[in-house]
């Protein structure tokens, strides 16, 4: 959340990377489901142990 520094919103999921490339959660669904505020912005980043990490160049805001 880059309107307000002092506060750091994070939420993790664990999901499973398919072999196309496909991120998943642990049932399979391509459907990943947060809990957000929708009028904040959020930078998005996902990390992996064998892959390298990746970030949202600017904040986005997510829809329900």
């Amino acid at each position: 959340n880059r309107t307000s520094p002092a506060t750091k919103i994070k939420t993790e999921q664990a999901v499973l990377l398919t072999k196309d490339g496909t991120i998943v959660n642990t049932e399979g669904s391509s459907i990943l489901m947060f809990q957000v505020t929708p009028t904040i912005p959020y930078d998005i980043r996902i990390e992996s142990r064998n892959h390298l990490s990746i970030q949202t160049k600017s904040p986005v805001l997510l829809a329900n």
